[in-house]
């Protein structure tokens, strides 16, 4: 749902450069397919090596919990990154329509 609202508020800042500029750009579907695919790989690494810092299974909860953190840490991450290169408000993406 984050990115959805993130990629609206990309589009809708995008749609405003173009009328001040005056003429119509449209988006790079390649480029926005490559940067996705650069964004999911970066994405799933960072629970991936979180979870390899644990070698012993003993301590499995907290592996989970470094984990899920990590995680979501990322996500807020990419998702303020995504506000910041689209001109759109930090605060709105992260929240959502709320």
């Amino acid at each position: 749902m984050l990115s959805v609202y993130s990629q609206l508020d990309i589009e809708r800042a995008h749609m405003k450069r173009v009328v001040n500029a005056g003429k119509e750009r449209l988006p790079n579907p390649l480029q926005a397919a490559l940067a996705s695919a650069l964004a999911f790989c970066i994405g799933a690494m960072l629970p991936l090596l979180a979870a390899a810092a644990f070698q012993d299974k003993k301590y499995h909860k907290l592996m989970l919990g470094v984990v899920a953190g990590s995680s979501s840490l990322g996500l807020l991450a990419f998702g303020a990154g995504s506000a910041v290169l689209g001109n759109a408000p930090v605060m709105r993406c992260l929240l959502g329509d709320a």
